[in-house]
């Protein structure tokens, strides 16, 4: 996943930006472009056009450097553009250009996730517990008067609307590619809390900040009650989680009514320490076998001759390959799977146990069984 890689670059060259490092901007553009492609330098071009658009600074163009920071981006990124093509042809277009970016924003390849609203639910519990004071952060950030902050909190806005709206209105809809929108929400809220720090009355906070977090609070104990009857195995670390966060939320009543926002701060702040604590050390090593392709991937190894075809699940392709340095062949659907089983050669298949389930009785006759393990299957035809 290089999401988290491309929200560090896109960060730091968003804020170098604003800090008026105009190298330093270029030189993350062009690590975000090696990242994740086109989108490194598009985002940020378009965050920055928004933003002097709504606020008439196109004067700013002439001090951005422009031919010495183009330089900068091709010298960065372009050898492995070139080198790429160089190898692969129209094949590297089609795939990483025009299948990885255009076709994934046109055309739905999750349909489960591909409604406008998807985002909303994914931005406010990906956010907890500063959803709840992310629209009073927002609309004080909007509504300030003093000028030096002003336009870099408008700036932080659009910046975050734009990821927010740009990945709502794709078609093709994943968690991770909204990350980008929590840097400069951290920032808004961040600026939000100091200004309590500094004295100045936050208008409404002591109203809007405990319910809220204690809505929040209830949603994600639904989840962990519908996350324990899923996955049994993470029944401690969820309660670990639920105590946590039912501490977090007394604990922040206590301090809003004594008045003290600091305190309530790091109440939070270190309660979410503790919660990813446990996450990684309670909640996912139980079940991470069932998200990995790691054992299947070794255990194919173990049995693949090195030339027979090999087809594998598209939720496993990605990790199967990264484990086995081969790239078989991706099985989209159920339909896609029944079809391969039906052409009479051989043929090895790595797959999920639901997508196996899914053929008939004499579909499922035509395999051999190698293993099974963690919910994932080796067959062979």
């Amino acid at each position: 996943m290089t999401d988290s890689t491309l929200t560090l670059f896109l960060t730091a060259s968003l804020v170098c930006f604003l800090e008026r490092k105009d190298y330093l901007f270029y030189i993350f553009c062009a690590l975000a472009t090696l990242t994740k492609g086109p989108i490194g330098f598009l985002f940020p071009g378009a965050i920055i056009f928004i933003w002097m658009a709504v606020t008439r600074r196109f004067d700013e163009i002439k001090n951005m450097k422009i031919p010495a920071g183009i330089t900068i981006f091709l010298i960065i990124a372009g050898p492995w553009y070139w080198e790429m093509y160089r190898l692969h042809g129209a094949a590297f277009i089609d795939g990483f250009i025009g299948v990885n970016n255009i076709v994934r924003f046109t055309t739905a390849e999750h349909a489960r996730t591909s409604g406008w609203y998807f985002f909303i639910p994914v931005l406010i519990i990906g956010f907890f517990p500063w959803s709840a004071l992310m629209g009073q952060a927002i609309w004080s950030a909007l509504k300030t008067k003093e000028s030096k902050e002003r336009k870099t909190l408008l700036f932080l806005f659009i910046w975050a609307a734009f990821i927010f709206v740009f990945f709502s209105i794709s078609n093709t809809k994943l968690l991770s590619y909204i990350l980008p929108v929590y840097p400069p929400l951290a920032m808004l809220v961040g600026w939000y809390l100091d200004r309590s720090f500094a004295g100045y009355r936050l208008a409404g906070w002591s109203i809007g900040w405990l319910p809220g977090l204690g809505i929040l609070a209830v949603l994600m104990a639904g989840g962990f009650v519908f996350g324990v009857k899923s996955l049994p195995e993470i029944r401690l670390g969820a309660f670990a989680l639920a105590l946590v966060i039912i501490a977090m939320v007394s604990a922040v009543g206590y301090f809003l009514k004594k008045c003290d926002v600091g305190k309530a701060v790091w109440v939070q702040a270190s309660a979410m320490a503790l919660v990813s604590i446990i996450m990684v050390t309670l909640l996912l090593p139980p079940v991470m076998s069932q998200f990995s392709s790691r054992e299947i991937a070794r255990d194919f190894l173990t049995h693949y001759d090195g030339k027979t075809t090999v087809y594998v699940s598209k939720f496993l392709h990605p990790g199967f390959t990264y484990y086995t340095d081969v790239y078989g062949n991706e099985l989209k659907s159920g339909a896609d799977f029944a079809k391969e089983v039906a052409e009479n050669r051989q043929a090895y298949f790595v797959v999920r146990q639901s997508d196996y389930m899914g053929l008939s009785n004499e579909e499922r006759r035509a395999l051999i069984v190698i293993l099974e393990s963690d919910q994932k299957m080796l067959l062979k035809r």
